[in-house]
């Protein structure tokens, strides 16, 4: 008995450890994306019992389906749902008419859908306007003729009216998450990475370490997919008084410039082979890495402090001086040349990203006293 309740008591330990790791891993946007989607469920639902519809599910599904959390991407989610759905239901109810509850008839619907879809531009409903036509063809099987058909069919479409109406109202209206604002938190979060990613480049060149940051910088590459979408996104909504579209555009191509400038250190990094040259400016080399650093981090929190900004400009005024110092013979007679070359990239270069970074910070701070 004793090994019976010690051994059940392991269980629980391990079933609460384990179930406190998954709620951990659940974020703060985890949380909402199911609170919304829910509640939007939910409602539609009750109104669509209110209003005496049946199938009430219908109602449900199609707030999930289209909610996206922000007003024009709702928006847009619940029009190509709707006119799918409209079209759909013709295509079907015309080939009822025409063929009967047959196969037959399903294809041929689908096949008018997916054309009419295409001639009238309704490209993002196409996949809803063929499932659609399935419905009075198949749900009205079991009563032929038109009017069990048309029954069926505009209990779809009532539902589907229902749970769009309500996603836009409670995505648009009373819970409203804006494209603009997570496009602006995507890039500070990019900003943090590029600076995190310069300094470390940095820091490998001048102590010669491996350079094994070619992941990091793929990520950031391939985060330009997401955010030229997200910007895509940010153009079907209203502007934005917080985040204007031409502030957020400008903001992206500076991101961009500065994972370019990573890419070009980072080619540089892979021809090193045992240079020494760069001991000529290791201190200068060391404050321009920690400073593009803390910028990123200060960037990636927010607004900046000005110190960010006086802090990046000195260490451009130490880079010039190094540059100075090492670009002449009295520095560089005995290094060979091509160590002598990447050196003075690796100078020009992190000046480039000091100057993108306090140019950032610059752009945050006036986007800053204009709010206030």
């Amino acid at each position: 008995m004793r090994f019976a309740a010690s051994s059940s008591g392991g269980w629980a330990a391990k079933l609460r450890r384990r179930a406190r790791r998954l709620f951990r891993q659940w974020k703060r946007e985890d949380w909402v994306l199911a609170s919304r989607l829910a509640l939007a469920a939910v409602v539609s639902m009750l109104l669509a019992r209110t209003l005496g519809l049946s199938a009430v599910y219908w109602a449900g599904i199609s707030a999930i389906v289209v909610s996206t959390g922000t007003p024009g991407g709702s928006f847009a989610s619940s029009l190509a749902r709707a006119e799918g759905t409209l079209l759909g239901l013709a295509c079907g109810l015309g080939a009822v008419e025409l063929l009967g509850h047959t196969l037959t008839a399903a294809a041929l619907a689908i096949l008018v859908s997916i054309l009419l879809c295409r001639t009238f531009g309704l490209k993002d409903a196409i996949k809803v306007c063929a499932l659609t036509t399935l419905f009075p063809i198949n749900l009205g099987a079991d009563r032929q003729g038109l009017g069990p058909a048309l029954e069926v069919a505009m209990v779809r479409v009532e539902n589907v009216l229902v749970g769009c109406a309500v996603t836009m109202v409670l995505d648009g209206l009373i819970w409203p998450e804006r494209v603009s604002r997570k496009f602006q938190n995507l890039l500070r979060v990019q900003i943090g990475r590029a600076g995190s990613l310069a300094a470390a480049l940095i820091d490998a060149y001048a102590s010669l370490a491996p350079v094994r940051l070619e992941a990091d910088l793929a990520i950031l590459q391939q985060a330009r997919v997401d955010q030229l979408q997200m910007l895509r996104a940010v153009a079907e909504e209203p502007e934005d008084p917080l985040a204007p579209k031409a502030w957020l555009s400008q903001r992206m191509a500076w991101v961009h410039e500065l994972v370019d400038h990573c890419g070009a250190l980072h080619a540089i990094l892979l021809r090193v082979d045992g240079d020494r040259v760069q001991g000529l400016v290791r201190k200068e080399l060391a404050a321009l890495a920690e400073s593009i650093r803390t910028a990123g981090l200060a960037l990636e929190r927010g607004n900046p402090e000005p110190q960010v900004v006086e802090t990046l400009a000195l260490v451009r005024e130490r880079l010039e001086a190094a540059f100075e110092g090492v670009r002449g013979e009295r520095g560089t007679a005995a290094y060979p040349v091509p160590e002598v070359f990447r050196l003075l990239g690796v100078l020009m270069l992190g000046g480039v990203l000091a100057e993108g970074l306090a140019r950032l910070a610059e752009h945050s701070a006036a986007r800053f006293t204009q709010e206030l």
